[in-house]
């Protein structure tokens, strides 16, 4: 914190700055922070639109892509760079704004609806400006905001991904107070550099993890392939509350990740809910993310966070006798269920939904190890019928293994039903009868099922399980009428559709 002495010099150097004129404050960077989409608009079809500004304006722009960091790659940010003369860089925000904002395109039936929307813009600007910005008691901010007409946000959180950077937020009911408040915020830190409170290195977009300027190399941008996206399930009323007035919570939201709210698949949810999809950034990212929305959905005292999990990787999350999730219950002291979630035609399920309910930080602790086991499961590989590699899975190919070894020591029924005793994901198991191997070496297990129905679903072509494993499976009874699904391929195959078949009868339950 500084001094009263310093405080009082900073304030009589911008004083001193004030007395001059815009033409004779020094020249400052305007960094406009832009989304994919926008961004796209202003470069145009084979950087037409980018070559009119520059012509037009005679500043210099550029659109930073590549060059930013891996965090904000990754989230597809963009960030455009004007400078040169005082009047060539106000004709070039004005050009980068209407390519922002260019609505030609829309159908008649939404253009009074999107005319009447604010001109919504985010310009980064020194962390250092911040406090300056706001002012005392925030007396500088409220000033700009009745001298722009413009509502004027300064963000409080550095911008993710860049050192020393925010970002301030302008609202404008027209396009031309849009520009001309990003002026005005221009000028105002000119005089901030004229008093000595900026340097020319506090402009520099610096990567935050590693300090690293953008003319040094960059290391690789490439998408990381393990990232699971956090998936969580928002009431209606809920969405309309994280996306705040004018977008501004989801906005701050968007620092930390991408961010994108989606329609909900009806059936089987909701047609008013809503899946708030977090995605490319860092899983502590992420988890900022789902920690700032279960605080503000917080409002109302405890409620729970629901999330969805890709079926297929949800074994990984259950664990070997469902382990995993019972120390990620035992270990957040949250309380978990999981139900089904979309059935699709093949009668697999797209995504299992996990209620979560408990306190803040125990909702948010269950979805980072529920994430944690995800990924670290993506990290262990994946086998030729592409599930992913996982404890639960190496489990049942010990355990077959295992059984093989019984029973050849063992020839007969009783040498490989004890090697295969509790054999299974989530426990409770599978009845395993008699295994033959074929000259070929195909060894058929016959699994002693609940009932006659369940052991015909889960043979039929339906279920997915004979496909996704590569075994042939068939129902019929065994000894003394009791139901049986026969299991015939190799043994790394039979481990896989023991796993798919506890798992489906786990889920009937």
């Amino acid at each position: 914190m500084a001094e009263p002495e310093e405080e009082a010099e900073e304030e009589a150097e911008e004083e001193k700055a004030v007395e001059r004129t815009p033409e004779e404050l020094p020249r400052v960077p305007c960094h406009i922070f832009l989304p994919v989409v926008p961004a796209a608009r202003v470069i145009g079809k084979q950087g037409a639109n980018i070559k009119a500004i520059r012509e037009q304006s005679g500043a210099s722009v550029r659109v930073l892509q590549k060059e930013l960091p891996h965090e904000m790659q990754r989230r597809e940010d963009r960030v455009a760079v004007i400078t040169g003369d005082t009047a060539a860089v106000q004709e070039a925000i004005s050009g980068v704004l209407e390519r922002v904002f260019d609505r030609s395109g829309l159908p008649d039936t939404v253009e009074g609806a999107a005319r009447d929307r604010d001109y919504i813009v985010e310009v980064l600007v020194p962390e250092k400006s911040g406090s300056h910005l706001i002012g005392q008691k925030g007396d500088r901010v409220k000033a700009l905001c009745q001298e722009t007409r413009c509502d004027i946000r300064v963000g409080q959180d550095p911008v993710c991904g860049l050192a020393e950077q925010k970002k301030v937020r302008i609202s404008a009911t027209t396009m031309p107070d849009a520009a001309a408040a990003i002026w005005r915020l221009l000028e105002v830190l000119g005089e901030l550099m004229a008093g000595g409170v900026l340097k020319t290195e506090h402009f520099e977009l610096r990567e935050a993890s590693q300090g690293m300027l953008f003319n040094a190399p960059m290391r690789s941008a490439t998408r990381d392939q393990k990232e699971v996206p956090v998936r969580l399930l928002i009431a209606k009323e809920d969405a309309a509350w994280i996306v705040g007035k004018r977008g501004n919570k989801i906005a701050r939201l968007r620092d930390w990740a991408k961010v994108n709210m989606v329609d909900a698949d009806a059936p089987p949810f909701d047609p008013s809910e809503r899946v708030l999809e977090i995605s490319a950034a860092s899983l502590e990212s992420r988890v900022k993310v789902v920690q700032m929305v279960a605080e503000d959905l917080a409002r109302d005292g405890p409620g729970k966070l629901r999330l969805l999990v890709p079926t297929e990787l949800f074994g990984s999350v259950m664990g070997h006798r469902g382990e995993t999730l019972r120390s990620i219950i035992q270990s957040s002291k949250a309380q978990v269920q999981q139900h089904k979630a979309e059935h699709l035609e093949d009668g697999d399920y797209r995504f299992r939904l996990m209620d979560i309910k408990g306190s803040v930080s125990q909702r948010v602790d269950v979805v980072r190890q529920v994430h944690s086991a995800l990924e670290q499961r993506g990290r262990e590989g994946r086998d030729a019928t592409g599930l992913t590699g996982g404890s639960a899975l190496m489990d049942l190919g010990v355990g077959l293994a295992g059984a093989l070894s019984s029973a050849r020591a063992s020839p007969g029924p009783s040498g490989l039903a004890s090697g295969l005793a509790g054999l299974g994901p989530g426990g409770g198991g599978l009845g395993l009868g008699l295994g033959v191997s074929s000259d070929l070496g195909t060894l058929t297990l016959q699994l002693a099922m609940p009932n006659e129905e369940v052991a015909r679903l889960l043979a039929n072509d339906s279920s997915g399980i004979a496909r996704r494993a590569g075994v042939k499976l068939s129902s019929t009874r065994g000894a003394g009428g009791l139901p049986v699904l026969k299991v015939a391929g190799t043994a790394v195959a039979n481990s896989v559709a023991c796993y798919l078949i506890q798992d489906r009868i786990f889920m009937m339950h």
